[in-house]
């Protein structure tokens, strides 16, 4: 049985040079510059419609820059779009989890796309779609000294949702009571 051989790491260097001997090693090893090394990892995590973009540009840093520019203008469309799809949001008659669930979801695509709204403006948001039978709390929560989470906000919304089903339910089983009398 033969001996393992010893696996020897290509070096890896920024200059010019075609090749380099390992100190560690008789052999001669194939230099991979810095920037191929970036380049392909970006061919790797790449989507099959952009690898020519990438595979074609002599740096990584032309790559990236290539990328950014075909992709600018629909990254500036995605957030108007997002930033329209939030001004424009209502609960009607969804439920609050449901309500606070596209909310809290268009809020999260803000910020990965570079252009977040703030937590008190989403808050805001979100209580000026509640309607008449949230003022009461949206009042409560716009006084606070300090602003609520976004899971207490959640909380604190659906179990309001909660008593005022509760309330609808004792009203009509109160009626009920009454025309059966």
């Amino acid at each position: 049985m033969a001996a393992p051989q010893e696996i020897i790491p290509p070096v890896i260097i920024n200059s010019g040079d075609a090749t380099a001997t390992n100190s560690s090693a008789s052999t001669t090893l194939p230099i991979i510059h810095v920037d191929q090394l970036i380049q392909q990892a970006m061919m790797a995590s790449v989507d099959a419609t952009i690898v020519a973009t990438v595979s074609t540009a002599p740096s990584a840093k032309t790559a990236w820059e290539l990328l950014h520019t075909a992709y600018e203008n629909k990254s500036h469309t995605r957030i108007f779009s997002l930033r329209d799809q939030l001004q424009n949001i209502k609960k009607a008659s969804k439920s609050i989890a449901e309500y606070l669930q596209e909310v809290r979801s268009l809020f999260d695509a803000l910020k990965v796309t570079g252009s977040p709204v703030t937590y008190d403006e989403l808050i805001v948001k979100i209580l000026s779609e509640l309607g008449l039978e949230y003022r009461e709390i949206s009042a409560a929560i716009k006084a606070r000294d300090s602003s609520l989470s976004f899971e207490e906000l959640f909380h604190k919304l659906t179990d309001h949702e909660f008593f005022l089903k509760h309330q609808d339910l004792e009203k009509s089983s109160s009626t009920i009571i009454a025309v059966i009398a």
